[in-house]
């Protein structure tokens, strides 16, 4: 009797682990932390050899339940499996104890996936090696999409000092593919000393010929210092707009950075907005403090968009702001520095910005 009593206590323990580590994304809190030792990843962590389940279909994701198949996954990816037209779900919350974050897929070897968060959640930090060029709990996306994912991490990007254009957001670095209602609350920190362009975002460095729809950033992004010569860009959600933004919000302080003789441009939804770019009702109630730079005429600052390439759409009807604003109460602009200012946007159409 006795024994039996020992093995239901033992049972409910268990029961209560997966409660609380596999469906903690139920009434999520930026402040969530996860504290749970068995959801953490680590150098220590010991590499599942599968999936928990599933074959990779939409019906039948591949399941990740543990910080274990997580770096099943990732190891994957970095072995040349791009996951191309394939499903993954997160099953679990995860805590990053890694002495260096190496990102899920770089320029060479890039996720294609789709990945659902499951609205699951990422804490700890995100140390990046000095060679990083793209940086984020996901490195380089392309095709697939990266959705429902709660981003509380924050993302050391300071000692990275790349030879390439850098990349850096705290759900990927780079997107070539869709992000859909992801959200993050945690800082991300841009270098201190690098000697190249820099592209970071609250949640991508570049949104390229895909799509940001329902995202919210709540963290403070830093800029960080370029000691030569580059162009630096940061923003709230996407640094370098190639795409199409749908209801995506940024509540969060955006800190230009400090550049010595190239250019830098700060926005609170995005810093530039190429020919190609389409932002729709998205919004700004951020502080937006401008960068610096030894050239005042190369520091551009805005509470929406900081630049855009044309002024004027292209015959495609791209470059519009369409029901975006700013915040009047909350989003400011701190500094002296020279600004160009693309404010309060409120249904702009198509035939408004062509007449201009």
């Amino acid at each position: 009797m006795e024994k039996r009593i020992a093995l239901a206590k033992c049972l409910i323990l268990v029961s209560l682990f997966l409660i609380a580590c596999s469906n903690s994304n139920e009434g999520f809190s930026p402040n969530n932390s996860g504290e749970d030792s068995e959801c953490v990843l680590n150098n220590e962590t010991t590499m599942a050899k599968t999936f928990e389940k599933g074959n990779g279909t939409s019906s039948e994701p591949y399941v990740i339940a543990s910080p274990e198949q997580f770096k099943y996954f990732a190891e994957q990816v970095k072995l040349g499996k791009n996951f191309e037209s394939e499903y993954i779900r997160l099953e679990t919350d995860l805590i990053i104890a890694e002495t260096r974050w190496e990102p899920v897929g770089s320029r060479s070897r890039r996720f294609k996936g789709n990945f659902d968060g499951n609205g699951h959640t990422i804490t700890g930090t995100l140390i990046a090696k000095p060679d990083a060029d793209v940086f984020g709990f996901f490195g380089y996306v392309q095709f697939g999409s990266i959705s429902n994912l709660n981003m509380s991490a924050k993302i050391d990007a300071s000692n990275i000092s790349s030879e390439f254009t850098t990349y850096i957001g705290s759900v990927v670095g780079r997107a070539d593919a869709d992000i859909i209602n992801c959200k993050n609350f945690g800082q991300v920190v841009g270098p201190s000393r690098a000697t190249k362009n820099i592209s970071i975002g609250g949640l991508t460095g570049t949104l390229h010929k895909a799509t940001m729809k329902d995202c919210v950033n709540e963290g403070e992004v830093v800029g960080g210092r370029i000691v030569e010569s580059s162009r630096h860009y940061a923003a709230g959600l996407v640094a370098i707009c190639e795409g199409t933004m749908i209801n995506s919000h940024n509540k969060g302080k955006i800190i230009g950075a400090t550049v010595e003789s190239g250019s830098v441009e700060t926005g609170g939804i995005a810093a530039c907005a190429f020919e190609v770019a389409s932002i729709d009702e998205c919004t700004n109630s951020g502080l937006v403090v401008p960068g610096k730079s030894d050239d005042n005429n190369k520091v551009l600052t805005g509470l929406v968009v900081a630049r855009t390439n044309e002024i004027k759409p292209s015959e495609g009807g791209h470059n519009v702001y369409d029901s975006c604003f700013n915040d009047d109460n909350n989003g400011l602009i701190v500094g002296s520095e020279s600004q160009y200012l693309i404010q309060s946007c409120q249904a702009l159409t198509k035939e408004d910005l062509k007449s201009r």
